[in-house]
């Protein structure tokens, strides 16, 4: 099986070493299988000579109309093509459902029976400039956000839609992947829980290690 855990990652180690008369129909069947558009057969050729050709750790990418392919370490990636989302956004948010920039999902905050929470003090929801830091819970050191990121094998197309919690002016939150103590405490306080919901697998999914997210 060269099929990743994540429906819209398939192992390329695997998928390059087919006999030339499968790789067309197991590419094209992986992406029908998500919704996406079919390449031509010169996408698969190009996706077929960057594989062989490039260095394993270089980030490449394949697209065409309805569908990119990209790879990250030892997986490929299907997605539709998603607008970048704004550089200067941020929202102001009470813990509501909040629908954030495409591709990022949604965020929000629960109580113990799955109810919304609203909150008298606002927090501020904003996505990646470049630099930030954050002390996970349970963690004895400040840790940069790449770190994390590249520990928790999340592709670099994807930190930037990743969103980030901040209380004050800390950031408090990277999704419902790591959180601050004071953040986790402060939470529990009000009786509320933080819920990242990610997009579906068939769109530019989020193809993260949970386990490896210190929550």
């Amino acid at each position: 099986m060269i099929q990743g855990l994540d429906p819209a990652t398939l192992q390329w180690q695997a998928w390059i070493g087919l006999p030339d008369a499968l790789r067309g129909p197991v590419l094209r069947e992986w992406l029908r299988g998500l919704a996406l558009a079919p390449p031509e057969h010169f996408h698969i050729d190009q996706l077929h000579r960057q594989l062989t050709c490039s260095q394993e750790t270089k980030l490449l990418q394949v697209s065409w109309h309805g569908a990119e392919v990209r790879r990250y370490r030892t997986l490929l990636y299907a997605m539709a093509p998603t607008p970048a989302p704004p550089p200067d956004w941020q929202f102001s948010w009470h813990g509501h459902p909040l629908e954030l920039p495409p591709g990022s999902g949604t965020l929000a905050l629960r109580d113990a029976k799955d109810g919304s929470v609203t909150l008298q003090e606002p927090l501020t929801v904003r996505l990646r400039n470049g630099g930030e830091t954050i002390k996970p819970a349970g963690d004895r050191h400040t840790r940069e956000l790449r770190d994390l990121w590249q520990g928790a094998g999340v592709p670099p197309w994807q930190r930037g839609r990743m969103p980030l919690v901040y209380r004050g002016n800390t950031l408090a939150a990277v999704g419902d992947l790591w959180q601050t103590d004071s953040f986790r405490d402060w939470l529990d306080a009000q009786g509320a829980r933080l819920v990242w919901t990610l997009p579906p697998s068939h769109g530019d999914t989020f193809s993260i290690d949970r386990h490896l997210g210190l929550r």
